[in-house]
């Protein structure tokens, strides 16, 4: 009795876990285990004196695939979009979702910045991929994406994450990724 009791609470505490640091919709880690996962990050660049790139994602017109076919649909292109970007990256690799349409990754270990943008357009090209609804209709939504690189663009993940949203902002525009500042 005891014991079956303790292994409830701690598949409950298990449960707790997962729902406090993971997003309920796609699974992906939320901005708590984004936080973790960068501090880790940057402990280990630190420890093997390398860098590592952050990128943020934000879907093109996603507002306008939820408003033409509701929030439903919406969240299944989000779950489809957080499945590739999974599928795309190396598990030692993070992937979160800050909410709405916008993710985060972390890619650690890089060899040359040109690696990073030789993956962030194949992850443009992923993620525009069609989409195959139950309904039959096919959904065309892409993704502009950019990137900082830990230390050279900032230390801490709010000034990556201002970097990248305004290299994000340049790839909406121009439809390419660009080089992270610090290495053009």
């Amino acid at each position: 009795e005891l014991q079956s009791e303790i292994a409830d609470l701690r598949t409950r505490e298990q449960l707790l876990d997962v729902q406090a640091h993971h997003d309920s919709l796609t699974g992906l880690a939320n901005r708590v285990l984004l936080t973790d996962r960068f501090r880790f990050a940057v402990e280990r660049a630190k420890r093997h004196r390398n860098s590592f790139a952050l990128l943020m994602v934000d879907l093109n017109d996603f507002k306008t695939v939820n408003d033409r076919y509701g929030h439903a649909v919406g969240d299944s292109i989000l779950q489809t979009m957080a499945r590739r970007l999974v599928d795309a990256l190396r598990a030692s690799d993070t992937v979160a979702r800050l909410g709405g349409d916008e993710f985060v990754l972390i890619v650690e270990s890089f060899e040359h910045p040109q690696e990073l943008v030789h993956m962030g357009q194949k992850l443009m090209e992923t993620l525009s991929l069609p989409v195959h609804l139950n309904s039959g209709a096919v959904v065309n939504t892409g993704a502009s994406i950019g990137g900082a690189i830990y230390p050279n663009d900032g230390v801490d993940m709010n000034d990556l994450l201002f970097v990248a949203d305004k290299a994000m902002y340049q790839c909406k525009s121009t439809g390419v990724m660009p080089m992270p500042m610090s290495l053009s």
